[in-house]
């Protein structure tokens, strides 16, 4: 898909999201893969929409990467590389999560189902 279509798409995305009143994010991660790119695609048009970045592009150490995919060949991570996936997304999310709860005054445990969006 070409640039420009991904970051109309990107900006797109925000608006509808923030249209049903819900905080869109994107979730920057890779495959366990040895030629990860220096910088996560389609950056600048994440930026541009404000969208909240949790960038877990980098979460799987180099060295390690043979040891974190499911098999031989397969690029997606195995338990292993799901559990720094979990425990990385857990300590980016949470403090947005936190703000989140901050602004709005009140716990996230008396929304009601349908309004805990974040």
């Amino acid at each position: 898909v070409a640039d420009d279509v991904l970051d109309w798409s990107i900006g797109r995305f925000a608006d509808l999201t923030r249209g049903t009143g819900a905080v869109p994010m994107v979730l920057g991660l890779n495959a366990v893969i040895d030629d990860v790119p220096a910088t996560i695609p389609n950056l600048e048009a994440i930026e541009a929409a404000q969208l909240p970045l949790l960038d877990l592009f980098s979460v799987f150490p180099e060295a390690d990467r043979p040891a974190l995919r499911v098999a031989p060949g397969d690029d997606h991570p195995n338990l292993a590389g799901h559990q720094l996936i979990a425990d990385r997304l857990f300590s980016k999310l949470m403090p947005l999560l936190e703000a989140t709860i901050a602004r709005h005054g009140q716990a996230v445990s008396a929304l009601h189902p349908v309004q805990r969006r974040f």
